[in-house]
C-alpha cells in the first residue's frame, strides 16, 4: 500500500518489455484524500509508440473514466464521492471480442458498472497504449497527480479477469 501526496508530484512508473497490448487487467484498491480533483490512478504516456496515451482516473467531476488520447472510452454515470472508503476498481480489456461491451470492462467495488454517461469503446483487434514500450505510471502524472491510497495492485498480461480473481466478499460480514 502507498501513499499519494499530490503535492509531492509522487508516482510510480516502469517501462515494461513488450507484452499483450489486446488483453489484460488492472486491479487495485484505492482510497480519495479528498474530492472534485483529477486523481489519475494508471496510466501510460504511449504517445512515442502509438501516439496515444491511456488513463483510468478519478476526474475533478468525482467520476471515473478511461481517456485514450483526450477521448473517454468509458465515462461512469455514477460518482465516487466517499473519501473514508476504499474502492475495489478492476479495468479489464480484451479488444479480441466481438462485442464492443466486452472489449472493455469496468469493475467497481464488485459490480461491473454497465450505467455510463459516454463509452466509445475500442475497435476490434486494437493494440492498445497498455503493455507497449512506453513509460506507465500508477498515481499520475503532469496536473493529475493522485492523493490518497493505492494498494494492493495487480497487472495481468494477456487475461481479461473480473472483479472475482482479486477479492472475495466474506458471506457473513458483506
Amino acid at each position: 500500500s502507498l501513499r499519494f501526496n499530490s503535492d509531492d508530484s509522487a508516482y510510480l512508473n516502469w517501462i515494461p518489455s513488450a507484452g499483450d497490448r489486446k488483453t489484460w487487467t488492472f486491479s487495485c484498491w484505492v482510497k480519495r484524500a479528498g474530492l472534485g480533483t483529477n486523481d489519475s490512478i494508471f496510466e501510460v504516456n504511449g504517445a512515442a509508440v502509438v501516439a496515444t496515451n491511456l488513463q483510468l482516473i478519478f476526474h475533478n467531476g468525482d467520476y471515473i473514466s478511461v481517456d485514450y488520447g483526450g477521448d473517454f472510452y468509458l465515462k461512469t454515470d455514477a460518482l465516487y464521492r466517499d473519501s473514508s472508503a476504499f474502492y475495489s476498481i478492476v479495468l479489464a480489456v480484451d479488444t479480441n471480442q466481438a462485442t464492443d461491451t466486452n472489449r472493455m470492462k469496468l469493475y467497481v467495488n464488485g459490480s461491473q458498472v454497465t450505467d455510463f454517461d459516454q463509452t466509445n469503446y475500442p475497435s476490434r483487434y486494437d493494440d492498445l497504449a497498455i503493455n507497449s514500450a512506453a513509460e506507465h505510471f500508477i498515481g499520475g502524472v503532469s496536473s493529475s497527480y493522485f492523493d490518497g491510497l493505492i494498494s494492493d495492485v495487480h497487472f495481468v498480461d494477456g487475461l481479461q479477469l473480473d472483479h472475482t480473481s482479486f477479492a472475495e466478499e466474506d458471506e457473513d460480514t458483506g
